[in-house]
């Protein structure tokens, strides 16, 4: 007889207890006013969609009224909803929050100044901390909708989740902190007793504990007031059985450093624009989760995020500078951007750590001393050594622990040794890098790290990621239950560089990793979008011609367009995002990153120029100068391109010696003009002279780079002459 599996009729434990467990739900919100009617009648809310750019909206209409139900939304677009509402008299001096279900991701201003923010994560903002009941608030939401919203952990949400999406009214409600408090409390017991990862021990006891909790509980649905009368007869119990600090036989099994952040995606499902607001709503939570709670502290990586929030968000700029300054703000990660690590040059990672750390020094005072890349895809072994050169001897970075497809990757905690030699020191940390402060996740924190010999605590990152959002009030109530639960580890709140420091600095015995850190994942990103990788190391290449000629301009008189250069190598930067260059993106980020490589290169070209036109020598000034910006002597030809036919061309090196000059065909069809060059570097430019028709020639010279391509795109060219560059 085949076998059959059969259905178990009656309720398990665990079944039994989560359907009365999440009753008390129910019970969270003491008292609720709509903002708008419920049913029929003028509604007192518009919305108003468009596409958002942090220099303003592009609408796709005018506002229109919206009523409870009617949908809104569409693919990568921003829905602005303004209404206005009353707290009645009745809510005061009570806490006064606004609450909505909503899975897009939501800033909200409240009489014009910025509140808080939702998202698919977050219900609730504080609008008052004790209302007198009778305030006029003037409410405007602005709720992206991504078009991947994988961040959405709550079931509800999940329900609800999608481009388009039915309003849900907002509601004015005074939340019961004890009755949230419970939920928390039988969250935590519920999800420690039935998870998979706790000692069967623990877990024999918590089941105890659970079937102690169930006989206070009043019979199921037996109504709110029955269940609110048990709840402080429940909470007693677990204070003094469960969330007691003493872990008794059980002890606590190992140390976690917990330190929030907010892994925020410059680009992704997502333009690089849209993560202007996604940085701004995150700041925004966080800041206003440290007043909530005096023991939290938060980190926040990428230089660019910071720049971004000065120049269009200054009020939360300014907000962030104090908590710095406090020490509960922690500036991560000494890059511009979190790169990919394997496809930029030597010289645009030392420049990702150049920009960063000159613009924490000079805005917060602060030095970092670490990379914070939880995302990239791979490491490649030139980084020690320029992270060591630069200033930075620590390193984050989380992918090979959790995402290998092949091989365990063996340590958490190791030496990483560079191609030179150099040693930085590296944190693999065991879990992803976004968690939300289960108990499930903080035992495996600690059952999955790999160095338990040699390091006697890991580093837990949480908060939730991607696009944003960071950590939530919940996760830090979480915090306070499982610090005191028994059989889990010993855990506290910290900062990134605190938790380095103190797990590395004079230790001894750790691993020695020599060479790439490679992550078996991810594959095809060196070719994928292959034209993004093309414009970069044409972007490399140009950068540094671009330095050297202008340096030399500079020591001949002019003077060195500093600002100028460093607005384009900052879009050179940004586009080598870990999710721009590798293309692991959207077609509207390719298109965008494209823009951003012509506008380079025109920034670049427009301080090149400058410089040539400085350092010509007077007597050439209507010829042909072919400069050497290479710091060594090169042999090789200097072409143009499109010489006038009846142009005939003698050449000339610094110390007059003439030189031959030929026409040379080019595939295809067509000729151009060749002289042998002989430049011994930025300091002695050779020189080329050619007579036509209309008199000299006035165009300068350029290698071919590559000749067909460059032509055909009709790009100017007008550059340094020497041999062609290699690798493009």
């Amino acid at each position: 007889m085949a076998h059959e599996k059969v259905e178990r009729r009656s309720m398990s434990l665990e079944h039994w207890a989560r359907l009365m467990f999440e009753q008390v739900e129910a019970l969270i919100v003491d008292d609720a006013a709509p903002t708008g009617p419920r049913h029929g009648g003028s509604s007192t809310w518009r919305v108003r969609v468009g596409q958002y750019a942090p220099e303003g909206y592009t609408w796709d209409g005018p506002a229109q009224p919206i009523a409870d139900g009617e949908p809104w939304g569409r693919p990568d677009g921003t829905a602005v909803f303004e209404g206005t509402a009353v707290i009645p008299k009745r809510m005061a001096g009570r806490k006064v929050w606004l609450q909505m279900a909503i899975a897009a991701e939501t800033i909200v201003y409240v009489n014009g100044r910025l509140c808080d923010g939702l998202d698919p994560n977050r219900s609730r903002v504080l609008v008052k901390g004790r209302a007198r009941g009778g305030e006029r608030l003037k409410l405007r939401m602005e709720a992206y909708v991504r078009s991947k919203p994988d961040d959405d952990r709550d079931p509800r949400i999940k329900a609800i989740r999608g481009c388009v999406q039915r309003f849900r009214q907002p509601e004015l409600v005074v939340v019961n902190e004890e009755h949230l408090a419970a939920r928390h409390d039988l969250h935590v017991l519920y999800a420690a007793a039935f998870g998979k990862a706790i000692d069967d021990d623990v877990r024999e006891r918590l089941l105890r504990d659970v079937r102690e909790v169930l006989k206070l509980m009043p019979p199921f649905e037996s109504g709110r007031e029955a269940l609110a009368a048990s709840l402080p007869r429940v909470r007693r119990y677990l204070r003094e059985h469960v969330f007691t600090g003493d872990a008794g036989p059980f002890g606590h099994t190992g140390r976690l450093a917990c330190v929030a952040h907010s892994h925020l995606d410059i680009a992704y499902h997502w333009r690089v624009r849209q993560s202007v607001q996604k940085n701004a709503r995150t700041c925004l939570i966080q800041l206003r989760l440290m007043e909530r709670y005096p023991e939290f502290k938060y980190s926040h990586s990428q230089a660019w995020t910071y720049e971004m929030l000065e120049k269009f968000h200054p009020e939360l700029f300014r907000q962030v500078r104090r908590r710095v300054a406090e020490g509960r703000w922690e500036i991560v990660g000494g890059l511009y951007v979190e790169p990919d690590c394997n496809l930029p040059s030597a010289e645009s990672l030392a420049r990702q750590i150049l920009y960063a750390k000159r613009y924490f020094l000079r805005k917060f005072g602060v030095e970092v001393d670490n990379v914070w890349l939880p995302d990239v895809f791979g490491n490649s072994a030139i980084m020690p050594q320029i992270l060591r050169a630069g200033g930075i001897g620590y390193f984050v970075s989380n992918k090979m622990s959790t995402w290998n497809d092949t091989n365990m990757f063996p340590h958490n905690q190791f030496v990483w040794r560079g191609l030179d030699g150099t040693d930085v020191f590296a944190c693999v940390p065991p879990l992803h890098f976004i968690t939300w402060m289960e108990p499930d996740q903080v035992l495996e924190g600690w059952q999955r790290f790999r160095d338990k010999d040699v390091c006697d605590e890991s580093l837990h990152m949480y908060g939730y990621g991607d696009g944003g959002s960071g950590a939530t009030d919940e996760m830090l109530e979480l915090y306070e239950r499982l610090k005191v639960l028994p059989g889990l580890p010993t855990l506290r709140l910290t900062t990134g560089r605190e938790y380095l420091h103190s797990a590395f600095d004079g230790k001894k015995g750790l691993a020695v990793w020599d060479g790439e850190l490679y992550l078996e994942m991810h594959r095809g990103t060196f070719t994928t979008k292959g034209a993004l990788k093309r414009e970069n190391r044409r972007g490399e290449f140009l950068a540094l011609e671009t330095e050297a000629l202008a340096t030399c301009a500079a020591l001949a008189g002019g003077k060195y367009p500093r600002a100028e250069l460093e607005a384009a190598w900052k879009l050179l930067l940004l586009n080598q995002f870990h999710d721009i260059l590798p293309g692991s993106h959207t077609a509207a980020v390719f298109a965008d990153a494209m823009e951003d490589y012509a506008t380079m290169r025109e920034k670049f070209d427009a301080c090149r120029r400058a410089a040539l036109d400085r350092l010509a020598p007077p007597a050439a000034r209507n010829a042909l100068c072919a400069f050497n910006p290479f710091g060594f002597a090169r042999d090789g030809l200097a072409v143009v391109e499109d010489a006038d036919a009846d142009s005939a061309l003698a050449a000339a090196d610094e110390d007059g010696t003439r030189r031959a000059a030929e026409w040379q065909a080019v595939a295809g069809g067509g000729r151009r003009l060749a002289a042998p060059g002989g430049g011994r570097g930025p300091e002695r430019p050779g020189r080329a002279h050619g007579q036509g028709r209309q008199g000299v020639l006035r165009v300068l010279l350029r290698v071919r780079h590559p000749p067909e391509s460059d032509r055909d795109r009709g790009r100017d060219r007008a550059a340094a002459a020497g041999e062609d560059e290699p690798g493009v």
